[in-house]
C-alpha cells in the first residue's frame, strides 16, 4: 500500500521538446509552453486505469502524463523537530503521527534512499497516443539547495509515540514495495544546483521474478494507455541542507526534458533522535505526568 504524498512543486515544462519526442501518434492539440500543464486526474484515471498514477498530482508532457516525484511507501521520512528543542519529553497533539500541528511545517527529513526499499517514485503513462513511445533514459538534476546549519532533532514516525496513560509505546512499519523500473542516481558529495547525477538502471519488474510486474528494463516501448512506476534510489550530496531534485525522461529520439520535481527534502546528520521508546528511560519517564492522558516523544540519549 502506498503512502499518500504531499502536494509537490511542479517543475517547469519544456513542452515543445517533448512534443517533438512524442511525435507520430494521434495527440491532442499542443498545450501552451508558458508553464506547467496539469493533467486532469479523472481523464487520466479513465485512460491509464483507476489504480494507476497514484503517487501524486500529474503533469502532461506531449502524449505522456507524469506524476510529480514522491516517496515510495518504504522511504518513510522523519519529522524535523524544532531547532534548539530542550532535551526533555515533547508533548504531541494526539497519537496520529500524520497530523501534528507543531510539526506541520516540517520538511520530509532523511527519507530512506536505498534501492528497492526507498527512494523517489514517479508514474508515467502514454495517455494521448494510439502508438507506443519508447522510454530510453532517466536523468536526475539537483534543482535547489538551502544549507542547514543547526543541530537536527528528528523523529521517525515508525517509532511511534509514548502513551502517558498506558506507559507504553506504539509504532512499527512494514510492508513491501515493487516498481516496474528501478534506477539509482549518484551525486557527488559537494554537488551544487544544476549538477546532473550519474544514473544507472539497477533492476526492473522482470528481474523481481514472480513478485514483479514482468516489465523489462529501458529502453521500454510504452503502449497506448499503459502506465508504469519508476523508483529512483539515490546517493544524495553530503552537505547538510534542503534539496529539490528534478527528473527527466528521454523519449523516442529527443533529449531528456525535466518535467517533475521532488518536494524540498532535508538531508542532514541527526544530532538527537527522538522516539516513544526514549520516554521509557527513567530520566524521561519521571518528567511525564500520568494524568491527563497524552502522547510524548523523547530524546533517545
Amino acid at each position: 500500500m502506498r503512502m499518500r504524498k504531499p502536494s509537490l512543486t511542479l517543475g517547469m515544462l519544456a513542452l515543445a521538446a517533448l512534443l517533438a519526442a512524442c511525435g507520430g501518434g494521434e495527440s491532442a492539440p499542443a498545450q501552451p509552453t508558458s508553464g506547467p500543464v496539469r493533467a486532469d486526474p479523472t481523464e487520466v484515471a479513465a485512460i491509464c486505469g483507476a489504480d494507476k498514477m497514484a503517487s501524486g498530482p500529474a503533469v502532461r508532457a506531449g502524449d505522456l502524463v507524469i506524476t510529480q516525484a514522491g516517496f515510495n511507501n518504504l522511504a518513510i521520512p522523519s519529522f524535523k523537530l524544532p531547532d534548539g528543542l530542550p532535551l526533555k519529553p515533547f508533548k504531541l497533539a494526539n497519537s496520529d503521527v500524520a497530523h501534528q500541528p507543531a510539526l506541520a511545517n516540517s520538511p520530509p527529513t532523511n527519507p530512506g534512499m536505498t534501492d528497492h526499499s526507498g527512494g523517489f517514485t514517479l508514474d508515467v503513462c502514454n495517455a494521448y497516443s494510439t502508438k507506443p513511445h519508447t522510454l530510453k533514459s532517466l536523468s536526475v538534476r539537483l534543482d535547489t539547495f538551502t544549507p542547514y546549519k543547526a543541530a537536527l532533532n528528528s523523529w521517525n514516525p515508525c517509532t511511534g509515540p509514548y502513551s502517558s496513560q498506558d506507559q507504553t509505546t506504539t509504532g512499527g512499519c512494514g510492508g513491501a514495495y515493487f516498481a516496474d523500473e528501478y534506477f539509482h542516481a549518484t551525486f557527488a558529495g559537494g554537488a551544487k544546483p544544476g549538477m546532473v547525477a550519474s544514473v544507472k538502471q539497477v533492476g526492473s519488474g522482470k528481474s523481481d521474478g514472480a513478485s514483479g510486474s514482468g516489465i523489462g528494463p529501458f529502453p521500454l516501448a510504452l503502449d497506448s494507455g499503459q502506465a508504469i512506476e519508476i523508483d529512483v534510489g539515490m546517493t544524495v550530496p553530503t552537505t547538510p541542507g534542503t534539496y529539490t531534485f528534478a527528473f527527466a525522461l528521454g523519449v523516442d529520439n529527443a533529449a531528456p526534458v525535466y518535467v517533475t520535481t521532488s518536494a524540498p527534502t532535508l538531508f542532514a546528520p541527526v544530532a538527537h533522535a527522538w522516539s516513544g521508546q526514549g520516554c521509557t528511560r527513567p530520566a524521561m519517564k519521571a518528567q511525564i505526568p500520568q494524568s491527563p492522558a497524552a502522547f510524548y516523544i523523547c530524546p533517545e540519549k
